[in-house]
């Protein structure tokens, strides 16, 4: 049997990854923070690194190929000014530097650099889209 791949945790690996580069580090003042889909509960605005979330927002299949997934990178940060920076920065690295497990990163169709404020967290958001072919995987 086949079915579609998880990729959530391959690009919230590699940009985990990414981040912790010494670089990056001293680019943003700390290591930032990565999760899959949601603001974990130990996270805080005040006292927190900025935080990168990753989502799958789904995407066109090619069945039983694969499918052109949507994967959301949203940043929370203080400051609309550091939150922009991280996401410049992970979605430059993304189009450079393909996740384990993904086929393909798009160049085109992607939305960047979308920011809000998270009324939940306070925090300043900066979010941009990827679209990535990923192939079905094969399972018992």
């Amino acid at each position: 049997m086949r079915e579609h791949a998880d990729i959530r945790n391959n690009f919230a690996d590699a940009v985990e990854t990414f981040l912790a580069l010494a670089p990056n580090v001293n680019l943003f003042g700390s290591v930032c923070r990565v999760a899959v889909e949601e603001v974990p509960q130990d996270w805080s605005l005040r006292t927190g690194p900025p935080l990168v979330t990753v989502h799958d927002d789904g995407g066109p299949e090619q069945w039983p190929i694969k499918r052109d997934a949507t994967i959301r990178i949203t940043v929370r940060a203080r400051g609309s000014d550091l939150a922009d920076r991280v996401a410049r920065r992970v979605h430059g690295y993304l189009h450079d530097n393909r996740p384990p497990g993904v086929a393909h990163v798009f160049r085109n169709g992607g939305s960047v650099f979308v920011t809000a404020r998270d009324t939940d967290t306070g925090a300043d958001m900066a979010s941009f889209t990827v679209p990535a072919a990923v192939r079905t995987i094969e399972t018992v």
